[in-house]
């Protein structure tokens, strides 16, 4: 999906890979990355918005709130462009997955599908 979208069922499906998010992972160069990722979903959402799709769906690889789970700007920019429902993995074990925005917030339904949270289930995407 770098930097466009594609469309199933009438939804568009945008996003990036995104990128650490909280002062206790911060290492230099983060703030680069997450600002390329963060116009790599910008352009994938405005590319939509433009297509003319009113449902939008994002796939993240990293959360959109990370370690403090503090409010990022992905999920500010989400609620702008009217994102229904964001899918996301990376964290791992039970801590994480306890600490992890999961079901609606800010109107957004945020899913975590990392392997193990599923127990390695699939996870069926519904529009």
């Amino acid at each position: 999906m770098h930097n466009n979208f594609f469309v199933f069922d009438n939804v568009a499906l945008c996003g990036t890979k995104g990128w650490f998010y909280g002062s206790q992972n911060s290492k230099d160069g983060d703030e680069k990355i997450r600002s390329r990722e963060f116009l790599r979903l910008q352009m994938s959402l405005e590319k939509a918005r433009d297509g003319g799709y009113g449902q939008k769906y994002v796939f993240l690889h990293y959360p959109p709130a990370f370690d403090t789970l503090e409010v990022s700007e992905f999920i500010d920019l989400m609620c702008e462009y009217g994102v229904t429902k964001c899918f996301y993995a990376h964290l791992h074990g039970s801590y994480a997955h306890f600490h992890s925005i999961n079901g609606m917030y800010k109107d957004i339904d945020m899913q975590l599908v990392s392997a193990d949270f599923l127990n390695f289930w699939l996870y069926e995407v519904t529009t």
